[in-house]
């Protein structure tokens, strides 16, 4: 496990050189960082660092490099379209990570109501902990200790070194297998009264439990998805094959590096 993380160091720090000048050196980056808490962060040591946009701020643990990378896609690169907006709004986050998102979602709107899910312990602790260090989101965002699929049940979860790779598939070594809980998200979503304007899904494979199974009443309860794709297999579970199940329901379809949305 430690050679693997040495190797993900070492490929984070050739990736995003660019980024870290930035955020040590630039006055206009949103992150706060210094090169004390990037050591640390590389050396496993979680830091607590601040974050300022839209004229809020909020305080994050970082616990690795894995959190620092999805820090860095979420506040820096923006790789998720959201806008500024003033209405309510209800965004579900599955595969919430350590609830970045969640953060960034309600500063950019700040009357949303971000409902997170993630099966992964760890994560969902950091999670919490990430609630415990901003106190006046708690009623924003709400994190639930379990993850998604295409039917209630507790499955092999595997955990890596870095844990953006978390996932119920054994795609990479060495891996660590753990037990998750999982529910139908086709069953939570039809005992959901109210629209979900936005559904943000990053898990590894786990997208197409969570959508082949739904029809199109379903859909009509979706406003925009936010979704990465992961290719499995050459049959169902690949790019090719979910986008042309989604486009039976969404007019709209764009691709920004890893990320697709779908809207109308």
């Amino acid at each position: 496990m430690v050679g693997k993380y040495l190797i993900f160091l070492l490929l984070f720090i050739l990736r995003s050189h660019k980024e870290i000048i930035f955020v040590l050196f630039s006055p206009n980056s949103p992150l706060k960082i210094t090169l004390k808490d990037l050591l640390s962060v590389f050396l496993k040591q979680p830091r607590r660092v601040q974050v300022n946009l839209n004229n809020q701020k909020v305080f994050l643990n970082l616990r690795d490099i894995a959190d620092l990378t999805n820090l860095f896609e979420i506040f820096l690169h923006r790789i998720y379209p959201l806008k500024t907006r003033r209405k309510k709004m209800l965004i579900w986050d599955i595969g919430s990570h350590s609830g970045f998102f969640a953060f960034y979602s309600s500063l950019l709107i700040p009357r949303a109501k971000i409902y997170c899910f993630e099966p992964d312990p760890d994560n969902f602790k950091n999670s919490l902990f990430n609630l415990k260090l901003n106190p006046l989101f708690s009623k924003r965002i709400k994190v639930w200790n379990f993850g998604f699929s295409n039917r209630k049940t507790t499955k092999k979860f595997y955990r890596y070194p870095f844990s953006l790779h978390n996932s119920l598939y054994k795609m990479y070594q060495p891996s660590i297998a753990i037990k998750a809980k999982f529910e139908s998200f086709k069953n939570h979503l039809r005992k959901t009264k109210t629209k979900i304007d936005i559904l943000k899904i990053d898990t590894e494979g786990g997208e197409y439990d969570i959508l082949y199974p739904l029809k199109n009443k379903d859909f009509a309860k979706i406003g925009e998805i936010f979704l990465e794709i992961h290719n499995l297999d050459n049959t169902l579970k690949n790019e090719k094959s979910l986008i042309t199940f989604l486009k039976r329901f969404y007019k709209k379809v764009k691709k920004r590096n890893n990320l697709y949305y779908f809207g109308n």
